[in-house]
């Protein structure tokens, strides 16, 4: 169970790493950040806004809220490891993007 103490979406004044995807949140970066009490212990945890959104997302069906940190893509409640369709899709779609910046290069 937790409390949330404060919510916010500031803009980095510095290099963090996402609680949900483990990708770095640059400078000047609008991100979401979470203070509050997990299971009796003080926690703060910076993401993404697309990570914080799809981290509600995947425990909104759970009453815990747990998560493993640093395990999924960015923006998604798949693990990086997912191999469904839709992933297969959509590394498809990142590779075909990727060749093209380096043809244009």
């Amino acid at each position: 169970m937790s409390t949330t103490l404060s919510l916010t979406e500031p803009i980095a004044r510095k290099v963090h790493r996402c609680s949900w995807c483990g990708e770095i949140i640059p400078v000047k970066t609008r991100y979401s950040r979470w203070v509050g009490i997990f299971e009796g212990d003080f926690q703060s945890n910076k993401m993404h806004l697309e990570c914080h959104k799809a981290q509600q997302k995947y425990t909104e069906s759970w009453d815990d809220g747990l998560y493993t940190p640093h395990e999924h893509k960015r923006g998604s409640t798949h693990e990086k490891w997912c191999s469904c369709e839709e992933c297969r899709r959509n590394s498809l779609k990142s590779l075909d993007s990727s060749e093209s910046i380096v043809k244009d290069m």
